[in-house]
């Protein structure tokens, strides 16, 4: 019916990219390199890692790995 069913308050961490929907969680990685499991049902945060570095683009999810791309530092 299109009504919102839920939604989930990230930590102030950066741009979000995501979310991607896989093994019942919605996916999230910050430009700070935060990255987020939201429990795809309720909206619970479950997963919340540190990656320890910064990125640019949103995950990628080509088959039966999630992909994070990290930013590149400049030369």
């Amino acid at each position: 019916d299109g009504s919102v069913r839920w939604t989930a308050d990230l930590p102030q961490k950066g741009r979000w990219s995501g979310p991607i929907v896989a093994g019942n969680k919605a996916w999230a990685v910050s430009s700070e390199g935060l990255l987020v499991g939201v429990d795809a049902r309720g909206g619970h945060l479950v997963t919340n890692l540190d990656l320890g570095t910064k990125f640019s683009s949103r995950p990628l999810w080509p088959a039966a790995a999630c992909i994070f791309l990290p930013t590149t530092p400049s030369s």
